[in-house]
C-alpha cells in the first residue's frame, strides 16, 4: 500500500511542529535532510551523533532531550527520530522503545527477518519481510516527498540529491535496482528522484557526478568517506561525506548548506560554533541471535543492556550503542 502523507502526519504529529531542534547524523544524507527540515518547518540543528558513539550538542539538557534525531534510529521511548535501518528480528515485532521512531521500513512492514528474496518488486511471497526490500533511498528523499519540496530541474543538482546514501548507484542495473525502482514508483516519489529514475544508469549521468557533484563537495572540504559500491560506467565510488564535527572549520558545513540552498532555492539552516557538550557511548557488534538470546529477545535486550541505538545490518548481526543517558 502506498505511503499516505496525511496518515504519517496523524501518526507522528510532531512532524508538523515548527522550529523544533534536531540532532543529525554525520554524513551527506543527514546534511540534506537538515536542509529540507529547516526549509519546510524551520527546524534548527543543535547536535550531532557521530559514528554512533559520540553525541555533541549545544544548549541545555532540555534541548538534547526534546530534539528530533534525524537520519537516525534511536531506541528510547521518549526520543523522537526519523530513520531507515532494519530494527526487528521477527515479523511484526514492535517494542515500546521505538514508539516515537518514524522508521521507513517499519511503515511498510519490512523486517529483514525472512531471509533472502530473489523476486522483483513488491509482488512476492515473502510479504516484503526480507533485506531485499529494505528502504534503499536516503532520509532526505523521504523528507522531500513528505513536505512536497521541489528542487530545480537541473541534472547535476538532482545528481547531488541522488548522491545521498549512494542511492543512484543502488538504482543502477544490479541486484538493488528493482528495489530502488519499487520504492520510488510506489512509495516515496519526490520529483527530484522520479524525473531522473531512467537516467541514473548512463555514462552521461556519471559524468555529471564526476564533473559537477564531486568537485562541488570537495570545495567545502568533504572527504570521500567509506563506500562499498562503484558505478557501472565510470567506476565511481560514492562520496558519503562523513564528517567529525559540526564546527564551521573543515568541512564548511554552513557554506555547504548555503550553497545548496542558493542553488535549490531552499532556506538553509546554520549551526553555531559552540560551546559543545560531549557524551561518549560504547559501540559493539555481535551475532544477532546469540547476543539477544540471553535476555530473552530483542526488546528485553534493549531494555536490560541500556541500548541507546542499534541497527541490524544483515540477517545475522546487530550493532548497538550503550552507555548513553540523556541528561
Amino acid at each position: 500500500m502506498p505511503f499516505d502523507r496525511a496518515g504519517i502526519f496523524a501518526r507522528f504529529p510532531w512532524l508538523q511542529q515548527s522550529e523544533l531542534s534536531m540532532v543529525i547524523g554525520d554524513d551527506l544524507d543527514a546534511l540534506l535532510s537538515a536542509l529540507v527540515l529547516h526549509h519546510a518547518m524551520g527546524w534548527k540543528v543543535v547536535g550531532l551523533y557521530q559514528e554512533y558513539t559520540t553525541i555533541l550538542y549545544q544548549g541545555d539538557a532540555s534541548t538534547f532531550r526534546d530534539a528530533v534525531w534525524v537520519d537516525l534510529d534511536i531506541s528510547q521511548p521518549t526520543i523522537r527520530s526519523i530513520g531507515h535501518h532494519i530494527l526487528y528480528d521477527r515479523p511484526g515485532q514492535d517494542e515500546s522503545s521505538h514508539s516515537l521512531n518514524l522508521n521507513l521500513n517499519r511503515l511498510r512492514g519490512v523486517t529483514g527477518a525472512m531471509g533472502r528474496c530473489t523476486t522483483k518488486g513488491e509482488a512476492c511471497g515473502c510479504g516484503s519481510n526480507t533485506f531485499r526490500h529494505k528502504y534503499p533511498l536516503g532520509t532526505a528523499h523521504f523528507l522531500l516527498w513528505l513536505y512536497d519540496v521541489k528542487t530545480p530541474d537541473i541534472e547535476w543538482l538532482d545528481a547531488l540529491w541522488w548522491h545521498a546514501d549512494s542511492t543512484w548507484i543502488n538504482g543502477q542495473s544490479h541486484k538493488y535496482a528493482p528495489n530502488v525502482k519499487d520504492w520510488v514508483q510506489n512509495y516515496v516519489a519526490p520529483t527530484t528522484l522520479a524525473r531522473r529514475l531512467n537516467q541514473i544508469d548512463s555514462r552521461g549521468w556519471e559524468q555529471s557526478v564526476a564533473e559537477r557533484v564531486i568537485p562541488f563537495l570537495q570545495q567545502f572540504g568533504f572527504q570521500h568517506g567509506r563506500s562499498q559500491t562503484r558505478s557501472r560506467h565510470l567506476s565511481i565510488s560514492n562520496w558519503q561525506c562523513q564528517f567529525q564535527s559540526l564546527a564551521a572549520i573543515s568541512p564548511d558545513i554552513n557554506g555547504f548548506w548555503s550553497a545548496v540552498g542558493r542553488e535549490c532555492q531552499l532556506t538553509p539552516p546554520r549551526v553555531l560554533p559552540g560551546p559543545w557538550t560531549r557524551i561518549k557511548g560504547l559501540r559493539r557488534s555481535g551475532l544477532l541471535d546469540a547476543t539477544v538470546a540471553a535476555d530473552g529477545g530483542l526488546p528485553e535486550f534493549i531494555r536490560n543492556k541500556g541500548v541507546f541505538s542499534y541497527v541490524i545490518p544483515n540477517g545475522g548481526r546487530i550493532n548497538w550503542t550503550s552507555g548513553i543517558v540523556a541528561p
